[in-house]
């Protein structure tokens, strides 16, 4: 794929924990890094979850060592608007503030994607700012978690796309890698993640592959490209048939 499109010059805010951005995997790659949750202060914390979402999305490549993003030349924006339960902790906990704090420095940057690797109850000021978002043209991906069958918050709000990490039979939903995913986390290290959380950046990072070839496609343009089965071998195939501009019926 990436000899074809690596993201280059499309802005993913990833609204999450802190982010190592020193891990020698990640370094360069975090364009811009705020800490909008209480504490503490340091904007660049290095934080479990958020740490392997980004390496999920914009690791380097062919650089001898650990692994390669998925959009490795996007330009990542990382908002800490969520902080572990405990220390080195991997669940963590965000609150109305924070992510509307995130979200809405997220819109003020121009962002083309947000990713959301997140959940929780429903939320008028986070449901307001992402419908904002959305009306900016800004394609938002959000983590169905897997007990939640109906969507989850904030992925159901209509025109984000939902991302689960199996095929379930939710059309409404786009199934991606989450078991066993290599990926980054603090301290030079790498380690395995599971969940929809690790899913969904699989997805804003082919987002951000698609639109660095067609930069005017919208959310469903995206969503309708990579159906309801975003497998590694059916990215593939996407990444080849990109090259080819879809003709009008």
């Amino acid at each position: 794929m990436h000899r074809t499109t690596t993201g280059r010059g499309v802005r993913i805010a990833v609204i999450d924990t802190g982010v190592d951005t020193e891990h020698p995997d990640l370094r360069g790659r975090i364009k811009y890094s705020e800490n909008t949750a209480p504490e503490p202060s340091d904007h660049n914390l290095a934080d479990i979850h958020g740490t392997a979402v980004a390496g999920v999305l914009s690791a380097h490549p062919n650089n001898g060592i650990g692994i390669a993003g998925i959009a490795p030349e996007a330009e990542i924006l990382a908002f800490r608007a969520c902080w572990p339960e405990k220390p080195n902790a991997l669940p963590a906990h965000c609150n109305s503030f924070t992510l509307a704090l995130a979200l809405n420095q997220a819109i003020r940057m121009n962002s083309h994607i947000i990713n959301l690797s997140l959940s929780g109850p429903e939320d008028p000021l986070v449901q307001q700012l992402i419908e904002k978002a959305l009306s900016k043209g800004i394609i938002v991906v959000a983590a169905v978690p897997s007990q939640d069958q109906s969507g989850g918050f904030p992925a159901n709000i209509a025109g984000v796309i939902a991302v689960g990490q199996e095929n379930n039979g939710n059309h409404q939903q786009i199934a991606a890698p989450g078991k066993d995913i290599l990926t980054t986390v603090p301290h030079q290290a790498y380690d395995f993640m599971n969940g929809s959380s690790f899913a969904t950046p699989h997805v804003a990072g082919m987002a951000a592959l698609l639109l660095q070839l067609h930069p005017d496609w919208k959310a469903a343009d995206i969503k309708r490209r990579l159906g309801n089965d975003a497998s590694t071998a059916n990215l593939l195939d996407s990444s080849t048939a990109l090259a080819v501009p879809e003709r009008a019926h």
